[in-house]
């Protein structure tokens, strides 16, 4: 079941990776527009497959259950609003390889502190071979981004780390409402969506959002609707991941499409612009993630 998981993973990392590319023409958006509109498209499409497939046991939940709910609406609206503050920050081509990257670590910390983990001398060397083609393909990037636009002081990295923080704790904490309380890893995503929407829902009082979407409606409606639509996909995938593999395995996988974006984004602009660097890092993280599927076998 490790390599269901590690599939799954890869299916995760790829759709995030696409999704991430089609969003382009959004990019002059607000970041809480894009994600409310996600949301409530998400929340809408979902409604339908929840109640015909799961409808009979959403009802009673319990009090435990209840716990794992709110957690996860709590700790992934918190690492949304985090990447919202980041971007405004620093330029999201700094901000988004740092965030994303430095995520695995943290799971991997977190593993060790709160559920005992303990890493084999291949799993250790995995993850850093892992977490090294991340890297060398974030900076890669990093170093071609012209000077004006980096941000000029520590916060946007700050910014950026506890994103990733938020983003390692979204894993865990999923994870275990997926095994320990038996949440189906559909209905948590259902109900994430839901909290968005009633949470974020004054944000359309504010008369910037309204004109954010009515613009991207009226300039940009098939990406729009694409995105909104697809957005949670890539979740799918790793929730279904987290529910056969260790967090610690499927996490750093999921960040190969930070390797997929750079790579693509340079093969979109000119092919003589993939440098090897990024080609480098594509091996090591390949190697990485066999050495780390030894672990769990």
């Amino acid at each position: 079941m490790v390599y269901v998981g590690v599939i799954l993973a890869l299916c995760a990392a790829c759709t995030h990776a696409a999704w991430a590319l089609s969003s382009a023409p959004l990019a002059a958006l607000r970041t809480s527009s894009v994600v409310f509109a996600s949301s409530v498209v998400a929340f809408t499409l979902l409604t339908p497959v929840i109640l015909v497939f799961y409808g009979s046991d959403l009802f009673p939940v319990t009090a435990h259950q209840a716990t794992w709910y709110l957690g996860s609406i709590v700790i992934n609206l918190a690492y949304l609003l985090a990447m919202q503050t980041t971007y405004k920050l620093g330029a999201a081509a700094y901000v988004y390889p740092l965030a994303r990257g430095s995520s695995p670590i943290f799971v991997v910390c977190l593993s060790l502190v709160f559920l005992g983990l303990t890493l084999s001398v291949l799993g250790f060397v995995g993850l850093m071979l892992i977490l090294a083609g991340v890297w060398i393909a974030s900076w890669s990037a990093l170093s071609h981004t012209p000077s004006d636009v980096r941000p000029s002081t520590m916060s946007a990295p700050v910014a950026a780390l506890v994103a990733g923080l938020l983003i390692a704790s979204c894993s865990i904490w999923d994870q275990h409402a997926i095994g320990s309380a038996g949440i189906e890893p559909l209905v948590l995503i259902w109900v994430d969506n839901a909290g968005r929407v009633l949470v974020m829902s004054p944000l359309l009082r504010s008369a910037g959002v309204r004109a954010d979407l009515g613009r991207a409606w009226r300039m940009h409606r098939r990406s729009l609707l694409i995105v909104c639509a697809t957005m949670d996909i890539p979740y799918i995938f790793y929730l279904y991941a987290l529910s056969v593999a260790p967090a610690v395995l499927v996490s750093p996988i999921r960040e190969l499409s930070v390797i997929l974006v750079v790579l693509f984004s340079r093969w979109h602009q000119a092919m003589a612009k993939i440098f090897y660097s990024q080609i480098v890092s594509v091996f090591l993280f390949i190697a990485g993630a066999i050495l780390m599927s030894f672990q769990f076998v």
